[in-house]
């Protein structure tokens, strides 16, 4: 399910952005909750198969980062000087970069104008020495469109165990007391606090 998130990046306060692809898989799984929580029942599979996508997506949004990977969208309504900081890191690469006009008739702009930075977080995209940027007059509004994917990768094993450890906490957490805070419990705050997104 797509989620729009109307909340700017610093520097780039024309950008919104929404998840267009989830995650094929979770970040942890049903079983590794149940052997950390020594559960040895099948009657709350369910409860925490829902948890562990609930929590994930919360704890993103609390990180300010992909935990799996994921496709995303985001719109601009003009293109920032310098580079632009794209949203939800680790980002693993740009998949496009086009121009809407006011019909949505779509332009792609030609990757061989740009470089990516992905070693950097948030992860950014460069204009080259020499090429003009994406130009848009056609459209005042959302005429800028980028695609791109973020996260540690597709598979569970690609997520670092410290995470994962911090989102089994959380989700026992929840599955004992039958609610889903927006931070990190107590036991989980110190491990996923290493990992929140913080400005420079």
């Amino acid at each position: 399910m797509s989620r729009i998130i109307p909340k700017p990046l610093p520097n780039h306060g024309n950008l919104v952005w929404q998840v267009s692809v989830d995650p094929e898989v979770e970040p942890i799984t049903v079983d590794q909750v149940k052997d950390w929580g020594k559960i040895e029942t099948t009657a709350e599979d369910d409860v925490i198969t829902t948890l562990i996508v609930a929590i994930r997506e919360v704890a993103e949004a609390w990180l300010g980062r992909a935990l799996i990977e994921q496709r995303i969208v985001s719109t601009l309504d003009y293109w920032p000087d310098g580079p632009l900081q794209l949203p939800r890191p680790p980002l693993i690469a740009v998949v496009s970069i086009v121009t809407l006009d006011q019909d949505d008739t779509e332009t792609t702009y030609d990757s061989d104008n740009y470089f990516v930075r992905t070693d950097v977080e948030p992860g950014q995209i460069h204009i080259k020495n020499g090429a003009s940027p994406p130009i848009n007059t056609n459209r005042y509004y959302g005429g800028f469109k980028i695609t791109h994917r973020s996260g540690y990768g597709d598979e569970v094993t690609d997520v670092p165990q410290a995470l994962k450890q911090g989102l089994i906490e959380w989700v026992l957490d929840a599955l004992e007391n039958r609610q889903i805070d927006r931070e990190p419990p107590n036991m989980a705050l110190p491990i996923l606090g290493r990992y929140k997104l913080r400005k420079i």
